[in-house]
């Protein structure tokens, strides 16, 4: 073997040699990338599995704010409300029981059927042929979902449009001919 062709064969196995080790390097890679691959796909369908549970999550949550989201009833739903509740059957009773106890618990049941009404406690002059008396009353009202603005005598299911219908049924304000409301607080 000449001086040439030792060259071209040394050159053919450095490149050979070269050759080996970028296959080897390339192989190394491919297997690293092999391996992070399997990571992200095991990755992705953790994160795809957490995304679910969240999604079921947001749903429940969705549910359960839907749940306490209060609407303006229709006067029929108020009705039916009212025929169904049983605040009006507690026993009255002045020393533990009156219309601020109605009027609370009427607002609770209402709340609780998704229904927003409010707790409204008056004090009143109420003008009588016999003078004037001052009294106070509590009850409930409502914004109808036709925006129609009603009064509710939660001891008796009572609906009505005027402040006056109800006071006039109060033991003292059946006496009355007329009323001046002194003070009125509504709460929602």
């Amino acid at each position: 073997m000449n001086r040439e062709e030792k060259i071209l064969l040394a050159t053919i196995s450095i490149g050979l040699a070269i050759l080996f080790i970028i296959s080897l390097a390339l192989a190394i890679q491919v297997s690293e990338l092999k391996s992070a691959n399997l990571a992200l796909s095991k990755r992705t369908s953790e994160l795809e599995n957490s995304l679910t549970a969240l999604l079921d999550e947001k749903r429940q949550m969705e549910a359960v704010v839907r749940r306490y989201r209060l609407s303006r009833p229709t006067l029929e739903q108020l009705q039916m409300f009212l025929w169904i509740d049983a605040t009006n059957w507690n026993s009255y009773s002045p020393d533990s029981y009156v219309c601020i106890n109605y009027a609370k618990d009427l607002k609770e049941a209402a709340r609780l059927q998704g229904y927003n009404i409010s707790f409204i406690v008056v004090n009143v002059k109420g003008y009588s042929y016999y003078g004037g008396i001052t009294f106070g009353h509590a009850f409930n009202g409502a914004i109808l979902a036709d925006g129609r603005r009603v009064y509710i005598e939660p001891s008796k299911d009572l609906i009505v449009f005027d402040i006056e219908d109800i006071l006039k049924r109060t033991e003292p304000g059946r006496l009355c001919y007329s009323f001046k409301i002194l003070t009125m607080a509504e709460v929602w």
